[in-house]
């Protein structure tokens, strides 16, 4: 047992896995890690679930973030969705992302506390959210839903939270479901997210206060008759 250790006893998260999103092994590509034993100072590791090629030291405000989560709410089955771990890891500019079979594309994510800079880049396309710079003009995106979780946001230390749907098509991203998005889902699919699932969904762009957002119609229930 090392003397960080026996500070910090990792054993309840030790193996847990971690999807780094945007923190892509430079080895074979793979997103997720594992949490490892730690050495000296370092409370635990973060190894590469695929390679075992050493990804860093795991910060210890991320040991005890995962520690508290697992004492409040069980080990999770599915890898825990962090984004905001750049400074745990070596730079990994420029190494090419392959989705491993482990998980990768995960949807669920745990509350974590994120800058404003990851969530603007959501929303300004390219990201891992749908935004207003995906549906440009006439542009229109049929899709299924698949799945409705529950995501907070920390916007300037207080919670934001909204429901956010995945989809059931290849390569789509998620959609964070704002005011008027999450009221033509409950006026036309029902008041339960649960009745959401299935559903045939079409998204297109329109001009907001706040710049091009994304809305919302509904082209199928998706419930048999």
């Amino acid at each position: 047992m090392t003397a960080a250790e026996k500070i910090i006893d990792i054993t309840p998260i030790l193996g847990l896995r971690i999807d780094l999103r945007r923190g892509s092994c430079p080895s074979c590509g793979a997103c997720n890690v594992t949490v490892g034993k730690g050495a000296a100072m370092h409370a635990a590791s973060l190894r590469c679930v695929d390679c075992d090629k050493f990804r860093g030291w795991a910060p210890k405000a991320l040991v005890e973030f995962l520690l508290e989560s697992v004492a409040l709410f069980g080990r999770p089955t599915e890898p825990v969705s962090l984004r905001d771990i750049k400074h745990a890891l070596p730079e990994t500019r420029g190494a090419t992302r392959k989705a491993s079979s482990d998980g990768c594309a995960q949807t669920r994510s745990y509350n974590v506390p994120i800058k404003d800079d990851d969530l603007n880049g959501m929303y300004e396309g390219g990201g891992e959210y749908y935004g207003g710079r995906d549906v440009p003009g006439r542009t229109e995106i049929d899709l299924t839903a698949a799945d409705v979780n529950k995501k907070t946001w920390d916007r300037d230390g207080k919670p934001d939270t909204k429901l956010v749907l995945s989809f059931k098509e290849p390569g789509s991203k998620l959609l964070s479901l704002n005011t008027i998005n999450y009221q033509t889902l409950r006026e036309e699919l029902g008041t339960s997210p649960n009745d959401w699932v299935g559903s045939k969904i079409r998204l297109y762009g329109e001009h907001t206060p706040k710049g091009r957002g994304v809305r919302i119609r509904v082209l199928d229930s998706g419930a048999p008759f």
